[in-house]
Parts: structure tokens; sequence; C-alpha cells
């Protein structure tokens, strides 16, 4: 009823991103009348911008760093305005240049706000890597991004075998292959944390390894057992996905746990939007930890 009366009155609008539907904050709006500025302003997050009636117009000009340029009509001026971003990096398997022959595999696409996950100290998902190469791979780095982290927090990042099951998009987890030194991240430490490997991975040709990022504790004040608020817990960040990599374990009702195997998440998900509604899901739900492994070809 609040946006129905608004919208008898005056016009209003909140700004949105076209790919992950989340609120732009910030946006730089200019009212146009036959091509001149009759006034100017900034959108806020999580607010209904009021356009000024008391004076004509024709059009609305929006604009923001990263965003296309966008003039709406002012008959076609809707509750909800969409832009898109102005550059969307999406990366496979890249060598990243000959002199030093890095091999990036993951993806580095843009982050969902609205999607994280808590890292937790039970393996429950994280990214199916595979090395499509003929050569073996010396994996030496790894990179994940996280939150803004509200307390200090250990972690170590884990690389295991995986099994296959009856039912493709399925995997088992298996033995254990590899295990980073403990990592510690800072509180108020956010976004890219890089993991340099003491000792570098070798991943076949062929070889597939279940990657994920294990909690270890929360060392507040020298002790070991404190467990933060959930909300306080620190979070991996996700992002939009190509792919179909990532897994996680899914909950069982009738038995009230946690699956033992781990479920594809995103080919599922594009699965039950094809059989229900004949239609791909929207990108925004199509999402995946941030995690990155870095290496170069074995001599």
């Amino acid at each position: 009823m609040l946006f129905t009366q608004l919208n008898v009155f005056c016009q209003t609008f909140i700004v949105l991103d076209q790919d992950t539907h989340e609120l732009i904050e910030e946006v730089n709006y200019t009212l146009l009348f036959r091509g001149d500025t009759v006034s100017k302003g900034i959108t806020k997050l999580n607010e209904f911008t009021t356009l000024d009636s008391s004076k004509p117009y024709d059009s609305l000009f929006l604009s923001k760093f990263d965003y296309e340029d966008l003039i709406v009509p002012k008959s076609k001026i809707d509750t909800l305005i969409y832009l898109n971003k102005r550059m969307l990096f999406l990366d496979e398997v890249v060598i990243s240049n000959k002199r030093d022959n890095t091999i990036r595999f993951g993806e580095l696409n843009r982050f969902v706000k609205s999607r994280s996950a808590r890292i937790s100290d039970s393996i429950y998902g994280g990214i199916l890597f595979t090395n499509p190469h003929s050569k073996t791979i010396a994996v030496r780095k790894v990179d994940f991004f996280i939150d803004k982290a509200v307390h200090e927090t250990n972690v170590v990042i884990k690389f295991f075998a995986i099994e296959k099951t009856k039912v493709s998009d399925y995997i088992l987890i298996s033995r254990e292959l590899f295990s980073t030194d403990s990592i510690k991240i800072q509180t108020k430490q956010k976004g890219k944390i890089e993991v340099p490997l003491n000792q570098a991975y070798e991943l076949k040709p062929n070889e597939q390894i279940f990657v994920t990022v294990k909690l270890l504790n929360y060392p507040k004040d020298g002790k070991l057992n404190f467990i933060p608020d959930l909300k306080e817990q620190t979070k991996l960040k996700f992002q939009i996905s190509e792919r179909t990599d990532y897994f996680n374990r899914y909950w069982k009702l009738k038995i009230n746990k946690s699956s033992e195997e781990l479920i594809n998440v995103n080919a599922f998900l594009n699965y039950d939007y094809a059989y229900q509604f004949k239609r791909k899901p929207h990108k925004s739900m199509l999402v995946a930890p941030a995690i990155v492994l870095y290496g170069v070809f074995a001599e």
C-alpha cells in the first residue's frame, strides 16, 4: 500500500544490479528536461529515491563507476531500475604470460554480497579442480576470499582425493592428500588471503582434487575453545560461477543429519529449473566459494 501511495503522487525508485539483483548504493542521478539538467542527486543504500516533481522533467539519467550509463524516459521510470555492470572478468584455466608460465585454476568473477558461508571445522563444501593438461602441474599457491573478519581466526586449506558414486554429480571425499600449515586471519582482515605452499602439490594429468578451507579455532584471549556467534564467524565470499564444480553436503530430513556424499550444487540447480520451469536459473543463483589455485608445469 505504501508503494502504491508513493507512486500516485511522485516517482520513486531503487537501483539494482542486473546480474545479482543486489541494491547499488550511491548512484548518481540527474533529472533532464529537453536535454538540460533540472536537478541532481545521489541514491542511498536500502532507501527509495523520490524524484522532485516540483520542476518539469522528461527523463532520468543514471551513472556509476563500473556500470553502464542509463537514460530512462519519465514514462518508463519504474520502482526497480537495473544497471548493467560495465566489465565482468571471467576466466577458466589461464596461462597468465609466457615469462613465468603461471597457470591459474578457478574463477575470478563478481562477488555476490548476500552470499557467503562460515568457515566450518567440518568438511561441508568446496571446489573440485581438474588438471586438463597432459603434463603434471606443481601447485604453489592458493588464494581464497573472505568477508571482513570479526575475530582472529586460524584455518587450513586441505586437498582431498574423491570417489565417484553411482549417480553422476555426486562425489565422496576419500583420503586427504595435502594440508597447508595453519593460516592466521587477523581481526578486520578481508578480501584476498594469499597462501604460498611451502611444498608444491603435484597435480597429475586428469587428476581431480577437492579443495576446501577448514576452521581450526578462534584463539581469543589465548583460549582455543572460543566460538563466536554465527554472525561474527569468519565467512568465505561467494562469486557468480560459470561452472559446475562447487560441491556441498546436503541435509537428509529422514535421518536428520547431513549427507556423506557431496552434491554438485549448480548442476542440480540447472536440472531443477530446466525440469520445473523450462528455463535456466538467474545467474545470481549460480555461485561458488572464491578459491583459486596457482601453479606451473612440473619439470
